[in-house]
């Protein structure tokens, strides 16, 4: 397949193994005809369901989501795979020289708290700010929360990974 790889069913014939997201550009429903730049599959798995991935390491991911990660991987047009369950990103990319499932890059975006299970989203550090204008429109200084450093690694690396 184009931009996912395939697999054998249980009849023997070889289907392709459909990722949740594709990154293409210049993608257009004539794809056939024109060509497609495939950036990456990216594959969602829920954070409260048995194929989370925040709370383990890469080496312990159940057999089925290895499969599909390398399956990805053997892509016509495309090699690389975004994993996600929206609290830890992993990305991946074809490697000839190792046939083990190893992230290129992990970012976490949470903190555990209160047992192995239990997280909540990284925050920024609250500023105030302050100053005759803003205490006589607001009655006092205003307070906001800067942006989170892991939130901005991930942005920056998402860009840098389809795009390298």
């Amino acid at each position: 397949m184009q931009y996912c790889g395939t697999y054998i069913d249980k009849n023997g014939e070889n289907k392709p193994s459909t990722p949740d997201l594709v990154i293409a550009k210049n993608w257009n429903w004539l794809h056939k005809v024109y060509s497609v730049d495939y950036r990456s599959v990216v594959e969602v798995k829920s954070p409260y369901m048995d194929q989370s991935i925040y709370n383990k390491e890469h080496q312990i991911y159940g057999v089925e989501l290895k499969k599909e990660l390398k399956r990805h991987l053997t892509a016509k047009n495309n090699s690389k795979v975004i994993l996600t369950d929206t609290l830890k990103w992993e990305f991946y990319e074809r490697n000839v020289e190792y046939t083990e499932l190893i992230p290129i890059q992990t970012i976490v975006l949470y903190d555990l708290c209160n047992g192995r299970n239990k997280w909540n989203w990284k925050k920024g550090k609250l500023e105030s700010k302050n100053n005759d204008v803003i205490s006589e429109v607001f009655g006092g200084p205003l307070i906001n929360e800067k942006p989170v450093k892991e939130f901005e690694e991930l942005k920056d690396y998402i860009i840098e990974f389809l795009y390298k």
